[in-house]
């Protein structure tokens, strides 16, 4: 019957020129395609070494009004070493991206640990924001950098706790106002984390 006849010929011309394939949504120009994960991390470091650096350089004037010279110091090479990180996230190589994600966490904690050690050992603000470390290697790199960092941090109380006020002269302990500032800073920063991972999520 032709309806048989014409049935087989329409699978054969099928089967012979298959239906053309539906386009990519990954543009081949990886730096110009937003969806692309590398250079989503590429853009997620370089807004968080801005933030932090401006973080960084508030902290100085506000060491500087009050004359704490030292702390600014520490506070000036952690803005100005961030901002020199900051040149190297490039989108087109990702390990040098993870390297300096790495750095710019490592630089922080740093400067933290040396902060808190000129503002009353354990007893400084400065070591409250110790546990931000590791949230940002959540954030910039992955689980295991978290983890990693969170050791990093914990390991940098324990030496801020055996060292305390002894190491370095403490040129200034928190109190009052200063508290308080700080410790709405640190939910401050806690809060901005949360919400930069729930819009990732999304």
């Amino acid at each position: 019957p032709g309806g048989t006849r014409d049935s087989v010929r329409s699978a054969e011309l099928i089967a012979r020129y298959p239906a053309p394939e539906a386009p990519s949504t990954m543009s081949s120009d990886r730096n110009h395609d937003v969806s692309n994960p590398l250079r989503f991390d590429a853009d997620r470091v370089r807004l968080f070494l801005l933030v932090a650096a401006g973080v960084w350089l508030a902290f100085a004037a506000q060491s500087a009004m009050a004359g704490r010279w030292r702390t600014v110091a520490i506070n000036l090479t952690a803005a100005l070493g961030t901002i020199a990180l900051r040149s190297l996230a490039r989108p087109d190589d990702p390990r040098r991206l993870r390297s300096t994600a790495h750095l710019a966490i490592g630089l922080s904690m740093l400067s933290l640990s040396l902060a808190a050690l000129l503002s009353g050992g354990s007893h400084s603000l400065a070591i409250w924001f110790l546990p931000v470390v590791p949230l940002a290697g959540a954030y910039l790199l992955s689980a295991n950098a978290a983890i990693a960092w969170g050791v990093v941090a914990v390991a940098a109380m324990g030496i801020v706790q055996l060292v305390g006020a002894t190491a370095l002269p403490t040129e200034f302990i928190a109190q009052g106002a200063e508290l308080f500032v700080g410790r709405a800073a640190l939910t401050a920063s806690i809060v901005g984390f949360a919400l930069m991972a729930r819009r990732a999520m999304t």
